[in-house]
Parts: C-alpha cells; structure tokens; sequence
C-alpha cells in the first residue's frame, strides 16, 4: 500500500528522450515510405495514401523532400541525437550545435544541388540537395562564378570542420581543468 501512495515525478529529459525515438520512427518511416503519388502534384492523386504514416506522414516526407532534398535522411537522425542529449546543459552549448548543424545543413543542400548539375537525370524529385540548395547554389554561382563557388563549397567544409574542432578543444580543455582543480 505504501508504493501505491508514494508520487514520482518523471523528469522532463525522460520523456523527452522517448518522443525523440517516437519521433525518429515517424520521421524515418514515412521518408522510407515516401511516394510521389500521395501528393498528386505531379501524377493523379491515390484514392488511398501510399505512406505508411498516413496523411501527415506523406506531407512530412514531401516537403522534407522538396526543400531540402536528399539530405531530409539525415534530419531524423539529427532531431533524434539533439533531443536525447538534452540534459542540464549551458544555452551556449545548445546554441553553438544549433548553429553549426544549421550551417551544416546549408552546405550539404548547397553541395548536392552542386552534385546533381553533373547528373544525367536531374530532373527528378526528390533532387539531390532540394530547393534550397538549389537557390543557394543559384545565388553562389551568381555571384562568384562556377569555379569559385565550387571552391567555397570544399573552403567551408574544412572550415567548419576547423572549428568545430576548436570549440570541442576548448570543452574539454575546461573539462580538465576542472578535474585537476577538484584533485
């Protein structure tokens, strides 16, 4: 009777953890299970939903499909690691991922819009990089010319992969120093 009384509270990261693999399910099953047909843009509309997360699961893949193109396979493993590894963490460190995953995302849309220009059948959907990075390639090309925008593309990969490695430094850095001052 006592353990029936007793009232604990489920911490908050918890729960968040579980709707992060509910939602890493729901994510990957319906871009898994993606068909064109289910929006009827472009090919007569289904009489049923082909997507095996129903309606919203067709919606979901499409338009994850449509701006970001092939890179929407990475979104439910990025969304599912981010929201697992909430803990009691500093805004800063949410912020510098948020960022650099942000960009991350800009530079691979950007490379696989890039990629699909030398593609024989580029014209298909889901594109490579999506509509964003199709503009931002657009906008690249545009200002910088075919060659120096491809240079860019490779610069801010090994830039970012520079400083993604100093912040990292600098964690742990202050990390040990810590354990050193409690010894």
């Amino acid at each position: 009777m006592k353990n029936l009384k007793m009232n604990k509270r489920i911490p908050v990261s918890y729960i968040l953890k579980i709707l992060s693999i509910l939602f890493f399910f729901y994510f990957f099953l319906a871009l898994f299970s993606y068909e064109l047909r289910d929006m009827g843009h472009t090919y007569p509309r289904q009489p049923k939903v082909g997507n095996w997360m129903g309606g919203s699961g067709a919606i979901l893949a499409h338009y994850s499909f449509l701006w970001l193109g092939q890179v929407s396979w990475l979104m439910p493993f990025i969304l599912a690691f981010g929201l697992w590894k909430i803990e009691k963490q500093s805004m800063y460190f949410y912020s510098y991922w948020f960022c650099y995953l942000f960009f991350f995302f800009l530079w691979l849309c950007t490379l696989g819009s890039f990629w699909e220009k030398f593609c024989i059948d580029s014209d298909r959907m889901p594109s490579q990089g999506g509509l964003l990075g199709l503009f931002l390639l657009e906008n690249l090309q545009l200002f910088f010319g075919n060659f120096h925008a491809f240079f860019l593309l490779f610069a801010g990969i090994i830039l970012g992969i520079y400083a993604f490695t100093i912040v990292l430094q600098q964690k742990y850095l202050t990390k040990i120093q810590r354990q050193e001052k409690k010894e």
